[in-house]
């Protein structure tokens, strides 16, 4: 289990034993995948690239919706990211997701651009995308987002 603080909400990300995300939670919204979500394929080289497509249900107040994730992504490089007072040796990872859900009968699609930086140590220590909502195939919005790890506070032994 981990868990993220964002400036809007505490999310609960739930693993397996193998690494691969199961499901996520904040407040009473619960998403749940049909098969795992893989770890990261480490070692992270240049050029490894991976897509894959996976459907989930997403809970919204007790109303369930299904939907789909397609996503593709390559290591694109390696770059230092200084965090506080820590440096950490990323992988820059550009990644496109295609995530279709059908919410109450209406055709919900967005479209996410994105890099990460994610280290051996930390995880994800820094985010930036663009996302683009679609509702049955037309505009309706684009969210731009920028995360960047704060903290790792690891558990005691």
């Amino acid at each position: 289990m981990t868990v993220v603080e964002r400036p809007d909400r505490v999310t609960t990300f739930h693993y397996n034993e193998e690494g691969e995300l199961l499901s996520w939670e904040y407040g009473n919204v619960s998403l749940t995948y049909h098969s795992p979500l893989p770890d990261w394929d480490y070692p992270l080289t240049e050029g490894k690239a991976w897509s894959l497509r996976v459907g989930y249900n997403l809970t919204v107040y007790d109303v369930e919706m299904a939907g789909i994730l397609l996503e593709t992504g390559e290591v694109v490089g390696f770059e230092a990211l200084v965090t506080r007072d820590e440096t950490y040796q990323c992988a820059k990872v550009h990644i496109t997701d295609l995530d279709e859900l059908n919410r109450l009968g209406e055709n919900w699609t967005t479209v996410t651009n994105q890099y990460v930086w994610v280290s051996t140590e930390a995880g994800l220590v820094r985010s930036e995308s663009t996302s683009y909502l679609y509702i049955n195939g037309t505009f309706m919005d684009e969210e731009q987002r920028i995360l960047q790890l704060q903290d790792v506070i690891w558990p005691e032994d």
